[in-house]
C-alpha cells in the first residue's frame, strides 16, 4: 500500500515516460490509472515527453496514448514519440542518430 502513492508521486514529478510493449488496455483500469498520473490534468503536460515503443504502426500508438491522457492534445506534438518496433531497435536508432 505504501508503493502506490510513491508510485503516483514519482510519475508526477517526471519529465519523460517511456512505455514499452504495453497494450494500454482499457480493461486494465488500475495501471492506466497509474500512468495516467503523468499527465492527468492540462498544468501537468508542459515540458513532459512520452516516448511509446510497441509492435503496432506508429498511428495505432498514437491513438492509444489519446485514448489513455486526456490532454495529450495540449502537449506539444514534438513531445510525443511513437516508434514501432522492438526496444533494442529503438535503442540502436537512437545511438545511430547521436
Amino acid at each position: 500500500s505504501a508503493i502506490f502513492p510513491k508510485a503516483v508521486r514519482l510519475l508526477q514529478e517526471s519529465r519523460i515516460l517511456v512505455i514499452v510493449g504495453y497494450s494500454l488496455s482499457e480493461d486494465d483500469a488500475l495501471l492506466r490509472f497509474l500512468i495516467r498520473q503523468f499527465a492527468e490534468d492540462l498544468r501537468d503536460v508542459y515540458g513532459k515527453y512520452i516516448f511509446y515503443i510497441g509492435f503496432e504502426g506508429e498511428d495505432v500508438l498514437k491513438g492509444r496514448l489519446q485514448g489513455c491522457f486526456r490532454y495529450l492534445n495540449y502537449m506539444d506534438a514534438r513531445n510525443i514519440y511513437a516508434y514501432s518496433g522492438g526496444l533494442t531497435e529503438w535503442i540502436t536508432a537512437i545511438l545511430d542518430s547521436v
